[in-house]
């Protein structure tokens, strides 16, 4: 979160949704910069513990939470200036359905974080995880894109689409795809963004670089 700070995008004052919540550190980011806010999570009980964790913040009127599962269909029935979707994608089975579903929902900028399939020839790549752990995929099946197909997935909702130039400061972020043995489980992570509007930013290029510049300093 520090990492997408440094972006200069603009994230306050917004109205913003995040998919994917879990147990609340995203929500108290924007909550932090007076945005208004609605959570969601497919799990219940992770909505309850946020709400929890949160209920001394200052802004917490400006959260509302609701039980959502991005890979049954759903609509909010509103849009948002921010869709805020980190750690999700890669427990979802029908990615690309998810997408569009949240997609549907963004008025100007969609910011996603996911686990990625740093072959970049690499067919889709799926896997099992437990659906009884809370961080874990909710329907037992979880995904790994490449880069490549994330990129080809939101040109397909949005005219721009935008990679930062760094990485977040950590071991799952590396700064060279070609060699990812720093990564503890092999699954390198990556953040891009989906825009309706062309966005003049030095810190973001077009397409996915081979190579990251050295992460920014905390």
């Amino acid at each position: 979160l520090e990492h997408l700070a440094s972006l200069g995008l603009p994230l306050s004052d917004r109205k913003e949704v995040e998919f994917g919540a879990g147990v609340g550190d995203p929500p108290s980011f924007y909550l932090d910069r007076q945005c208004e806010i609605l959570a969601t999570d497919a799990r219940s009980s992770n909505l309850d513990l946020m709400r929890m964790r949160l209920m001394h913040h200052p802004g917490i009127d400006r959260l509302r939470t609701e039980c959502l599962n991005v890979e049954e269909p759903f609509d909010l029935v509103e849009q948002f200036d921010i869709v805020h979707c980190y750690g999700l994608l890669y427990h979802v089975a029908r990615a690309k359905d998810a997408l569009a579903q949240m997609a549907r929902h963004c008025k100007e900028l969609f910011l996603l974080e996911t686990k990625t399939d740093p072959r970049p020839l690499a067919d889709e790549s799926y896997g099992r995880e437990s659906p009884d752990e809370a961080y874990h995929s909710f329907s037992g099946t979880n995904f790994r894109p490449t880069r490549q197909w994330l990129h080809a997935a939101m040109k397909t909702h949005f005219p721009f689409v935008y990679w930062p130039v760094t990485q977040p400061s950590h071991e799952e972020f590396p700064i060279d795809f070609g060699n990812v043995t720093s990564v503890p489980d092999g699954w390198p992570r990556a953040v891009l963004i989906g825009s309706r509007q062309a966005l003049a930013n030095d810190l973001l290029l077009e397409a996915p670089p081979p190579t990251y510049a050295p992460s920014w300093p905390f």
